[in-house]
């Protein structure tokens, strides 16, 4: 599996602002993005610090 890109999701009711659910999902979303793989979030409220892209 080395250097393999991966598409990754991410579920959860909702990924706003400072709880730790979001704050957690956000620290990983950078983590797995730096390592070059695809993110993605699935909630009812979009995450309030991306544009939709992931």
């Amino acid at each position: 599996m080395d250097n393999q890109r991966l598409r990754i999701g991410f579920v959860s009711t909702r990924l706003s602002g400072t709880d730790g659910v979001s704050l957690e999902t956000n620290k990983w979303v950078d983590i797995l993005q730096g390592l070059r793989h695809e993110c993605f979030c699935f909630c009812i409220l979009p995450p309030s610090r991306y544009n939709g892209s992931l």
